[in-house]
């Protein structure tokens, strides 16, 4: 899960935590989000990817129940705690996946650094989150279940048209479908009252200092 440093800032002002347009928010950043259109078809998108997250949990839920740790034993996904510096120009690494094999990095200090930041006085109370270690690894194991699903799921799947001449296609796959994803299988999973994209604005309004 790696959030920009840069969210704007009155995201907490102007969005309820269960609110839709926190996955619109993280949709529009993505490159190829302008190459979708009418509006209607941006948020058509958005929907499906939520419920193909919410979904998900439900069916991981059923089989391995809803702690985290368990799922990713039961799944043979090594999660692994690191204290390096994961951090890159405006960008923290709080956890990835890589999968080969499969292995979630949890990244201490980051993560220590948030939950630290969520838990100030200007924070506290406003997700009602202690730790957001389960939420980033839940996060990551939606990864890994698109990944090695037997057929790629729809926010792998669906694509862009790019550039096309005749016949011939250029498309891409757009990104932040599968971050939408997997924060709505983290949210369904751990029974969360809003998406994880509404802990980037606020640890992001933390770190700054508060209201910019």
């Amino acid at each position: 899960m790696r959030p920009a440093a840069q969210v704007r800032s009155d995201a907490l002002r102007q969005l309820a935590p269960t609110d839709p347009a926190l996955s619109d928010s993280l949709f529009a950043d993505d490159a190829m989000f302008r190459r979708v259109t009418p509006m209607a078809a941006r948020s058509a998108l958005v929907e499906a990817a939520l419920s193909e997250g919410r979904a998900c949990a439900e069916s991981v839920s059923f089989d391995w129940g809803t702690d985290p740790w368990t799922i990713a034993r039961g799944l043979g996904v090594v999660v692994v705690e690191s204290d390096a510096h994961a951090s890159f120009g405006s960008v923290v690494v709080f956890a990835e996946y890589a999968g080969k094999p499969p292995t979630i990095t949890l990244y201490r200090m980051a993560i220590d650094w948030a939950n630290q930041q969520l838990s100030a006085p200007r924070g506290r109370g406003k997700l009602n989150l202690e730790d957001c270690t389960p939420v980033f690894l839940a996060h990551e194991l939606y990864h890994h279940l698109a990944c090695s699903a037997p057929r790629p799921p729809f926010s792998r799947a669906y694509r862009v048209t790019l550039l096309q001449f005749g016949r011939w296609r250029w498309t891409s796959r757009i990104a932040s479908l599968e971050e939408i994803a997997a924060g709505a299988f983290a949210q369904s999973l751990l029974g969360m009252n809003f998406h994880p994209r509404l802990i980037e604005p606020l640890w992001v309004r933390q770190e700054h200092g508060g209201e910019q």
